[in-house]
């Protein structure tokens, strides 16, 4: 009866397959590709940030042994391991197997604000929960090359190569490496500020409430404190931010009148080499929800359009490592392997 049933309705039986081949399509289609499952690491981190440069065995001494200390008592914990340098410490706590992790950060979390207030005010505390999510969220690894040294290559990519890589749907970030960027320094002239009564603060404050697109000025310097200044507006020239009123007596206070601004560089903060020569490179982010291989090849398209664009000025932007070979090689394995089975 089922066998008559089958051959009698060739069509129905057709659709049915059909239909059941499209849905599975579909559902390939939409799947999301990922390398890793995205699961929870039993570790947490302890990391500890100097807003001035320090010495290892000071930064060890005063505020990674007395962390340790603090949190030598909490349950569950399988090792500590610590690492001490001039501006930034971790301390890697790992939690022995089935530990209930959301709790373990929160008591860790409790004991660390409890603990800050007895560091030196130069030590700022922040406990981080690492994922594989997180840890497998690099997209793309780039360098960018050309003539007239790293530094140009450096403001070359600032001005022409990372917004247009942002603006793709699916990139969260673009980290660049390499090179000095360009900035504004100001320098105050500390008897000009006592006599007009204007504080390195304020003249942040007036920068700040200037500008809507936020951006680095530079670095104010005060007995010994330093202060970041951030621009939130773009400015044509250097007078501009001269002629700007940072304070109002019989007559109005302009920034020339207690600052020198000139145009400079930042101090270098990253070094890229790639064999043994100075290069810029470019680290890029991508959203949690992205696909990674439709992403990958929106890249590749965006790469081949800046490259156009960048021969003029000797510019060439080259994939270093993709995230999304893999994922690519292994998904057509599987289209291979399902096509044979379904044959």
């Amino acid at each position: 009866m089922n066998k008559h049933f089958l051959i009698e309705r060739k069509i129905l039986i057709s659709m049915l397959f059909i239909a059941a081949s499209m849905l599975g399509y579909i559902s390939w289609k939409q799947l999301k590709m990922e390398i890793f499952p995205n699961a929870e690491l039993p570790m947490l981190f302890i990391q500890v940030n100097s807003r001035i440069e320090v010495t290892p065995e000071y930064m060890e001494q005063e505020a990674i042994i007395p962390v340790e200390s603090m949190i030598a008592g909490l349950e569950n914990i399988e090792e500590i391991r610590s690492t001490a340098g001039r501006r930034m410490g971790s301390i890697m706590i790992s939690y022995e197997e089935r530990t209930d992790l959301k709790y373990a950060y929160l008591k860790l979390d409790e004991q660390v604000a409890a603990i800050r207030g007895e560091l030196p005010d130069e030590f700022m505390l922040q406990v981080v929960k690492i994922d594989l999510d997180q840890a497998n969220n690099t997209l793309m690894s780039l360098q960018a090359r050309g003539s007239g040294g790293v530094d140009r290559v450096r403001n070359y990519v600032d001005q022409h190569v990372v917004n247009e890589l942002e603006n793709i749907e699916g990139v969260a970030a673009v980290n660049v490496f390499g090179g000095r960027q360009k900035s504004v320094d100001i320098i105050l002239d500390r008897a000009a500020c006592e006599a007009y009564n204007i504080a390195p603060t304020r003249v942040r404050s007036i920068l700040s409430s200037n500008m809507n697109l936020r951006q680095y000025g530079g670095l104010v310097k005060d007995k010994g404190q330093r202060y970041f200044v951030y621009l939130n507006a773009e400015y044509e020239n250097i007078s501009q931010i001269e002629e700007l009123i940072v304070g109002r007596g019989s007559n109005p206070v302009r920034m020339k009148d207690i600052a020198e601004v000139y145009y400079g560089q930042k101090e270098e903060e990253t070094i890229s080499r790639v064999n043994g020569k100075d290069a810029v490179s470019m680290e890029l982010i991508n959203d949690a929800q992205a696909n990674i291989i439709e992403l990958s090849h929106k890249v590749e398209d965006q790469l081949e359009k800046l490259n156009r664009e960048g021969e003029p000025f000797d510019m060439e932007i080259m994939i270093q490592e993709n995230g999304a070979e893999e994922m690519e090689d292994n998904s057509m394995q599987i289209i291979r392997l399902a096509l044979t089975g379904a044959l």
